[in-house]
């Protein structure tokens, strides 16, 4: 019995190990986590400040991975983050992500079809962080869903980018 569990976990390691091919600590000041040619943008122990315009794509090791994700908790606590930008490719953003972001005053998201998000305000993305004096810019033919789904509506501002 205890050899057969032994084999079961054996055989499950190399699962979970691929979850994620590499992860490191940054690429021009953003950190990722990578897995089959997409790229998680994640904290790493970095506290962003400032603009920070997230890539379409990022190479490491001569491949190239597309963003299509914002990993949880990746700018929590990003006290001095300003803005963010957000490329089209990113199609979700986890719970917390945004959490504590107290000074973000503009979101700037490319995505023409909303991310998808955790919108409950006790955990969702933007968990904390005062979206409701922030703009959200999106671009102009999707306003109107931005404008209807939540946590993206609690935003003080939606305008066309």
């Amino acid at each position: 019995m205890k050899r057969n569990i032994l084999l079961i976990l054996i055989a499950l390691l190399p699962m979970v190990a691929s979850a994620y091919d590499v992860e490191i600590d940054e690429i021009d000041g953003i950190c990722y986590n990578f897995s089959e040619n997409k790229a998680e943008v994640t904290s790493g122990g970095a506290k962003y400040s400032g603009d920070v315009v997230i890539p379409s794509s990022v190479t490491y090791n001569g491949t190239t991975y597309t963003v299509t994700s914002i990993g949880e908790e990746a700018f929590v606590d990003c006290e001095a983050l300003t803005s963010v930008t957000i490329p089209k490719g990113v199609t979700n953003i986890a719970k917390d992500a945004f959490q504590n972001c107290f000074s973000l005053t503009d979101v700037y998201c490319f995505a023409k079809d909303i991310p998808e998000t955790m919108s409950d305000p006790i955990v969702g993305t933007f968990k904390d962080t005062p979206i409701e004096k922030a703009t959200l810019h999106v671009p102009a033919a999707s306003v109107g869903k931005y404008k209807a789904t939540s946590p993206w509506s609690r935003f003080g501002k939606i305008v066309a980018k």
